[in-house]
């Protein structure tokens, strides 16, 4: 509508000074036509700038996601600029699914965090601009500011025995652990023993508690094993 209003006042601006020949209908149309042209044209740059007639409205969803190097404990990301501050993290929507990442702009912000969850989550929460009501929807139609994004926020929860690493920390990492004098046999042999040791002191837990149980203990085991070798 403010758009059709700038339109006729433009026209009814022109029209004004050059067709009509009193002289004081002529001063009282061309006041008239400027007075919508600067309102409209107000009204216009308020809804841009300042988001006149909007209000945010937040939307949130969770979703289960897989770590970049499935079989290891890893949170991997990658930090931005200079200072660090930003950072992309990278994530797999399901196990056989290609490597994604969050996205890095203005108004998008990501972080991960650690807590006793037992799968990494990613939670996306949404902040957008909509119009308060329909006076203003219709007020403001063909803007195109109904629904832009004011901002937004990446989570990703993982548990608590992840280890946050860059890629490139990631590659020297696996160099170290391929390089160590302990045989991939006796880590094995070392974690079955951890896994029976941790499953004895929960005779009554159930087969998917028992699956939990040892995804945990070998989680534990992998990370110390990950941290030693980013000491090196």
């Amino acid at each position: 509508m403010v758009i059709i209003l700038l339109i006729i006042a433009c026209l009814a601006l022109f029209a004004s000074a050059m067709f009509i020949k009193q002289r004081g209908v002529r001063i009282v149309a061309v006041l008239v036509s400027v007075i919508l042209l600067v309102g409209s044209t107000t009204l216009m740059v308020l809804n841009y700038h300042s988001h006149f007639g909007m209000k945010k409205v937040t939307m949130t969803t969770t979703k289960m996601v897989v770590p970049v190097a499935k079989q290891l404990p890893i949170a991997l990301y990658q930090p931005l600029g200079t200072d660090g501050k930003e950072e992309v993290l990278l994530y797999r929507n399901s196990p056989t699914g290609k490597v994604q990442h969050t996205k890095a702009d203005e108004n998008i912000t990501s972080k991960m965090k650690f807590a006793n969850v037992q799968s990494p989550t990613m939670t996306v929460k949404k902040t957008r601009w909509q119009f308060k009501n329909n006076f203003y929807k219709t007020l403001f139609m063909w803007s195109g500011m109904d629904g832009t994004l004011a901002k937004q926020q990446t989570t990703i929860t993982y548990p608590q025995e992840f280890v946050k690493v860059t890629p490139r920390q990631m590659r020297k990492m696996k160099s170290a652990m391929a390089a160590s004098a302990t045989s991939q046999a006796a880590q094995r042999q070392a974690l079955a023993a951890a896994v029976a040791t941790e499953l004895a002191k929960h005779p009554q837990a159930s087969a998917q508690q028992r699956q939990a149980i040892a995804q945990r203990v070998q989680w534990q085991l992998t990370s110390q094993m990950i941290k030693r070798a980013l000491a090196q």
